[in-house]
């Protein structure tokens, strides 16, 4: 059942960049770090958080039920990545995780709304 809410729609559009952003950046650490480990492996993960986000996405346009409270759970989260970015990885991937923050506080902004979704949903 899908529910018809601007927030959640904003936030199912976010989300669909994110997924955006991380397989880009992955592709290319991939494509550009072919002769080393390290870089392959993290395009790897950021691949594969990049297909969670579309998923998410898919489900909460499904049914929105628990959108806040995942939402709300990334924050540290993506707090941590966002170091462990400036210190090993590039400006890119600070970048996008501050663009994943965003989404999370774009959630915690318009959690009123976003509730009444989960319960229409």
């Amino acid at each position: 059942m899908s529910v018809d809410n601007e927030a959640l729609n904003t936030v199912i559009k976010k989300l669909n960049n994110s997924y955006q952003i991380w397989l880009i950046v992955g592709i290319c650490q991939i494509v550009f770090g072919f002769w080393y480990v390290t870089p392959i492996f993290f395009g790897a993960w950021n691949i594969y958080c990049a297909v969670n986000r579309k998923k998410l996405a898919a489900a909460f346009r499904q049914n929105p039920a628990g959108l806040t409270d995942t939402a709300k759970s990334w924050k540290d989260n993506i707090v941590v990545f966002i170091i462990l970015n400036a210190i090993f990885g590039a400006l890119i991937g600070v970048l996008g995780c501050a663009y994943d923050y965003s989404i999370a506080s774009y959630v915690t902004q318009h959690e009123e709304e976003l509730r009444a979704a989960e319960v229409q949903g």
